[in-house]
């Protein structure tokens, strides 16, 4: 068995689907080695971390070079994380690793436990939510790991659209939402399920925090309904209805709402967008491909 991160670095937040606890353990250990090639602090986390993992690791960096600890440790015992305070301790042991000379800090978890029963995955959203944004702004290298044979294909998708980054191993989500530097993005087809999620997302979030789209839908997986499919046609003069008027609603909502929207497209789409949504400026920048 044998896993290879190519160029991962701070910043990548990566949603991994694995089967049981040695592929879990080799993952583990490739992913570390990796870090500890870089300068990294590392941690390593599991429900009850195997002695024999521990072992394998041991061989990787020194006892100060790694953290291992096991989910109540780091998350609590509660089952169901509390986001802020979650993001406020990586953020100390970032501090913490890079104040004694680190690059960065990498952390490696299974996380199963936490995304097992709906409170849990609820909390967890939210929490994978406020995780990217930090990571994706700081010296942090994020892998989230979950057990493909305790969680289902639907559970395992949900969380792939949670990651920038995720295994092959896992099913393809309909769409991603993930930050770009500090830009909320959404990935993949917008739509009214899509667009829906950003939205609620960005409610929990600061006010103010932008959020950037693909009208041209750079596909994640399937999409789940059609969303400017007829916008072209319109600008063409056709008569037919336009971009889906759910779509173009919760858009104009978003904008006149004060989100800073970036709309990227091609120019039939865009045209529909600023026919129906605020005009561009302050909170609406629509971008030409």
């Amino acid at each position: 068995m044998r896993f290879e991160f190519v160029r991962m670095r701070p910043g990548d937040h990566l949603g991994w689907a694995f089967a049981g606890a040695r592929e879990f353990a080799a993952l583990a250990t490739s992913c570390l080695l990796e870090g500890a090639a870089l300068g990294e602090r590392l941690m390593y986390v599991a429900e009850h971390p195997d002695p024999s993992a521990v072992a394998a690791l041991a061989g990787i960096a020194s006892k100060d070079d790694l953290k291992v600890a096991s989910i109540g440790d780091v998350y609590g015992t509660s089952g169901i994380v509390d986001a802020e305070t979650q993001v406020d301790c990586f953020a100390a042991e970032l501090d913490a690793a890079l104040a004694v000379g680190y690059s960065g800090l990498r952390v490696v978890g299974d996380v199963t436990p936490l995304v097992t029963g709906e409170a849990a995955m609820a909390a967890w959203r939210r929490y994978e939510l406020l995780a990217d944004q930090f990571t994706a702004v700081h010296q942090v290298t994020a892998l989230c790991a979950y057990d493909g044979q305790r969680l289902g294909q639907a559970r395992l998708a949900e969380l792939a659209a949670l990651h920038p980054l995720s295994s092959a191993s896992g099913p393809v989500p309909p769409f991603r939402l993930f930050f770009q530097g500090r830009m909320l993005r959404l990935a993949g087809p917008v739509t009214t399920v899509s667009l829906a999620r950003l939205r609620r997302a960005l409610a929990e979030l600061p006010a103010g925090t932008p959020a950037i789209m693909d009208l041209g839908g750079s596909a994640t997986g399937p999409a789940d309904q059609v969303a400017f499919d007829q916008a072209a046609s319109d600008q063409a003069g056709t008569g037919q209805r336009g971009a889906d008027a759910e779509v173009i609603a919760m858009l104009h909502d978003l904008v006149a709402g004060g989100t800073p929207v970036t709309v990227l497209g091609p120019a039939a789409m865009l045209a529909a967008v600023r026919a129906a949504v605020p005009p561009p400026g302050v909170h609406l920048d629509l971008r030409q491909y």
